[in-house]
C-alpha cells in the first residue's frame, strides 16, 4: 500500500463524516445548546461563538507534533516549547475572555456560588457533590462555565511553567493531552470529537453562489460542492481573526490561527483530491476544478507558511515561508487566494463568475436584501392565499399545504441564509407546522383549525419582517418590482419553481 493510498485513508469522506456526526450525533446536545443560543442576548454573538469555538480546534492542532516539526520529529526530543507555551497561554487568555462574554451573567453569578462554596465547605462529602454538580453540564451554561474554568486553570498552570525553563517535549505533550482531555469531556463545547459545519456562523451568504447551488441537478455535485464552498467559506473565517500587527501576544495568537489554518487548509485539499477522482460521479469539469485546487492549496501555504509547518519570526511578525512575508501581507495573500478558489469553483457552472461580483461587501448586501425582500413578500402571498382557502373549506386544502411546503422548503435553503441566525427559528417551527398540515391534508375539526391558527400566527411574524426588510437602507434606491414579483407569485401557484 503505497503512501498516497495511506493518506486518502485518512481524508476520505472527511466532510461527509462531518455533515454525518451533524445529523446523527449528540441530537440533545445540539437541541439544548440551539435554544440556549437563540435566548442569548450579546450583541454579535455568532461571532464571539465562533472565535471561541476557532481557539478550541486550534489548540487540538497546536498539540500536534507534526504541527511543530513536520517530518522532523525527532528534534523535538531535545527542543525547549517554551516559546510553544507562551502561544498556547496567550490564544488561552482570549478564549477565557470570550467564555466568560458568552456566559449569562446571572447563571454566572449562581455558579460562581457554587463554586466558592466548593472551595468553602469543610465536609468532603458536601464538597464533591457540588463539585458533582458542575461537572454534570445539565445544560450548555453549565458546560460554558465549566469550560471557562477549566481554561483559566491551565492557564495557571503554563504560566508557572514558563517561570521554569526549559518545557520539554515530554512536558509539552501531557500538558497538551490535559488540554485536550478537557475540550474533548465538555457536552456542549467540543469541536474536537465531533466535526461539523455549524449553522450559527457557517453560512453561506452570496446570492450568486446560492443561484448557482441550486441549479445543478446532480444532486452528489451539489452536496459535494455545497461541502467545498462551506470549508472554504471557514477558512476565510478564520483569517478575519488573525491579527495584521501587535503586540507579541497578538503576533503569537496570529501563529495558533495559521497553524489552524494550515491544517484545515490540507484537510480540504485532501478531500479536493479524493473527489477529483469520482469523475463520473460528480462530473469532469468539478472533478478537474477539483485536483487543480487542491494542488494550488499545497503550493500556496507552502509559499506563505512554511513547508509541511507553520514558520513565523515572532519578534519580527513576519512569516517565513518560501517567500518572506509580514503577517498583514500573508493574511492578504491566503485571502485572495481562498476567495480566487470559491469563484474557479462557481465557473464550473458560471462561467462569468468573478472575485469582484463574488466577494463586493456592498453589492452583496444589496442583492442579499433585494433577495429577501421579494421571497418574503412572495411567502407573504401565498399564506394569505392559504388562509382563504382553510376558512372557505372544512378541511386543509391539499393544494395549499403543499404550496407552502414546497416554497418553504425552498425559503430555507436559500434565502434564510440572509436572516441573522437568531431571527431564523419561527421560519423552521412553521416548516414543520406546514410539514404536518401537508401529511393531514384534508383534515377537519381541531387540525384544521390548530393549522389555520399557526398559519395566521406566522402571517404576522412574517408580515413584521418584510417591513424589517424594506427599511435597510440599500434598498431605498432600488424600487419593488410589481410585475415581476406577481409572474414569480402565478409560477409558485401553479406549482412551478421560479
Amino acid at each position: 500500500m503505497g503512501p498516497g493510498t495511506i493518506e486518502n485513508s485518512f481524508i476520505r469522506d472527511f466532510f461527509f463524516e462531518m455533515f454525518k456526526d451533524s445529523d446523527n450525533l449528540r441530537v440533545h446536545y445540539h437541541l439544548d445548546r440551539d435554544t440556549w443560543f437563540r435566548k442569548l442576548q450579546l450583541p454579535r454573538k455568532e461571532e464571539r461563538l465562533f472565535e471561541l469555538e476557532m481557539y478550541l480546534r486550534a489548540f487540538g492542532c497546536f498539540f500536534n507534533l507534526h504541527n511543530q516539526f513536520g517530518s522532523d520529529t525527532e528534534r523535538a526530543i531535545t527542543s525547549d516549547f517554551s516559546e510553544e507555551l507562551r502561544v498556547l497561554s496567550a490564544a488561552m487568555e482570549r478564549g477565557i475572555a470570550l467564555s466568560q462574554l458568552l456566559l449569562d451573567r446571572g447563571m454566572a453569578s449562581t455558579m460562581n456560588f457554587h463554586s466558592y462554596l466548593e472551595n468553602q465547605v469543610a465536609p468532603d462529602y458536601l464538597r464533591l457533590q457540588i463539585l458533582r454538580r458542575g461537572l454534570d453540564q445539565k445544560g450548555p451554561d453549565e458546560s460554558l462555565f465549566l469550560l471557562n474554568r477549566c481554561l483559566r486553570d491551565l492557564k495557571k498552570v503554563s504560566d508557572h511553567l514558563l517561570k521554569r525553563p526549559p518545557c520539554t517535549y515530554r512536558l509539552f505533550y501531557h500538558f497538551g493531552q490535559l488540554v485536550t482531555r478537557e475540550i474533548a469531556f465538555n457536552k456542549h463545547f467540543n469541536p474536537l470529537l465531533i466535526l461539523e459545519f455549524r449553522p450559527e456562523y457557517d453560512r453561506i451568504r452570496s446570492v450568486p453562489i446560492i443561484d448557482t447551488l441550486q441549479g445543478i441537478a446532480n444532486q452528489i455535485a451539489r452536496g459535494a460542492t455545497s461541502r467545498i464552498f462551506l470549508g472554504l467559506f471557514r477558512l476565510l473565517h478564520y483569517l478575519r481573526y488573525v491579527p495584521r500587527q501587535g503586540s507579541h501576544r497578538a503576533m503569537r495568537r496570529s501563529l495558533i490561527l495559521f497553524t489552524l489554518f494550515y491544517s484545515e487548509a490540507n484537510t480540504l485539499a485532501g478531500f479536493l483530491r479524493v473527489l477529483s477522482d469520482k469523475p463520473s460521479a460528480i462530473g469532469h469539469a468539478l472533478g478537474a476544478t477539483c485536483r487543480k485546487v487542491s494542488e494550488e492549496i499545497k503550493i500556496k501555504l507552502r509559499d506563505v507558511l512554511g513547508e509541511r509547518i507553520v514558520r513565523m519570526d515572532i519578534d519580527e511578525g513576519k512569516l517565513k515561508g518560501g517567500l518572506q512575508h509580514t503577517v498583514a501581507d500573508g493574511r492578504m495573500q491566503l485571502e485572495s487566494f481562498v476567495k480566487e478558489c470559491v469563484a474557479s469553483f462557481v465557473r464550473v457552472y458560471r462561467t462569468d463568475a468573478t472575485v469582484e461580483q463574488l466577494f463586493d461587501s456592498s453589492r452583496n448586501q444589496r442583492d442579499q436584501s433585494v433577495r429577501l425582500r421579494s421571497d418574503l413578500w412572495v411567502f407573504k402571498r401565498l399564506i394569505d392565499s392559504a388562509i382563504e382557502e382553510t376558512n372557505d373549506a372544512k378541511t386543509i386544502p391539499i393544494g395549499a399545504s403543499e404550496r407552502l411546503l414546497r416554497f418553504s422548503d425552498y425559503f430555507l435553503e436559500t434565502s434564510l441564509n440572509f436572516l441573522r441566525y437568531g431571527d431564523g427559528g419561527p421560519f423552521e417551527r412553521f416548516a414543520q407546522v406546514i410539514s404536518d398540515g401537508a401529511k393531514q391534508s384534508g383534515s377537519n375539526g381541531v387540525l384544521r383549525a390548530r393549522f389555520l391558527k399557526d398559519t395566521m400566527r406566522f402571517r404576522d411574524l412574517i408580515s413584521e419582517t418584510y417591513e424589517q426588510i424594506c427599511c435597510r437602507n440599500e434598498l431605498e434606491r432600488v424600487p419593488v418590482d410589481d410585475l415581476e414579483l406577481e409572474q414569480v407569485l402565478k409560477k409558485w401557484s401553479n406549482g412551478q419553481e421560479a
